[in-house]
């Protein structure tokens, strides 16, 4: 509680665990730090035209959890009018040297929809990660942690369970015998055949790179590293 600091201008709450934050009381406050903690958009305090100086960067990853194929960050899509611009990707992007953030970004509409900051995957992935950027704070970057989803509206053949994982340079398929599977790499050429037999099926000595895999009527995109 800061009520009690009502001449307070420096404050540096930065590298601890904070979640919430309120410094509406704090009137003469001039330095704000609560870099690397756990706000998010919708919880950090709102810039001020009277801060000289605000640091909120590098907070941790969001609190997510996909259930049903869906990810609920809908408390992040608008804060003070400002819209949230979601980027999902397969596998964990990297900061090139233009200090840009890039990788293989998913297809909205083809691979997932995105209303009111709810994203519905369409199929499965083993390997997603989502960032939000919101022009109120163009310091931040938000990112989900990496996430494995199974796609809203997706079945298995037959009302049976089909997954699929990577395991090292070997591909694990888990599903009933007598489906065919193929592997074609990201630019569509066929990698592997095969047909499944009960229980487990593995396609081994997989090489680095991006592939779907079709098996029966479903469809995994899968990083091999």
């Amino acid at each position: 509680n800061l009520n009690g600091a009502k001449e307070l201008q420096q404050l540096d709450l930065g590298h601890n665990l904070l979640r919430t934050l309120d410094v509406s009381g704090l009137t003469k406050l001039l330095a704000l730090a609560i870099n690397q903690n756990y706000f998010t958009f919708s919880t950090l305090p709102y810039p001020k035209s009277t801060y000289a100086v605000y640091h909120y960067q590098d907070q941790a990853k969001l609190d997510v959890a996909e259930i049903d194929g869906k990810i609920d960050l809908s408390s992040e899509a608008v804060v003070s009018d400002n819209n949230t611009e979601f980027t999902w990707f397969y596998g964990v992007p990297e900061m090139n040297d233009y200090g840009e953030w890039e990788g293989e970004i998913l297809l909205i509409d083809t691979e997932y929809t995105l209303e009111n900051g709810v994203t519905t995957f369409l199929k499965p992935f083993d390997e997603v990660v989502g960032m939000l950027t919101n022009p109120l704070f163009p310091s931040l970057t938000l990112f989900t942690p990496k996430i494995s989803v199974e796609g809203a509206g997706v079945e298995g053949v037959q009302g049976d369970e089909i997954n699929a994982k990577v395991v090292g340079n070997t591909i694990v398929i888990k599903s009933d015998a007598g489906l065919k599977a193929t592997l074609h790499n990201i630019g569509g050429a066929l990698v592997n055949k095969t047909t499944t037999v009960d229980g487990t099926t593995t396609i081994t000595n997989v090489a680095q790179g991006v592939y779907l895999l079709n098996v029966g009527n479903k469809v995994f995109k899968l990083l091999v590293k």
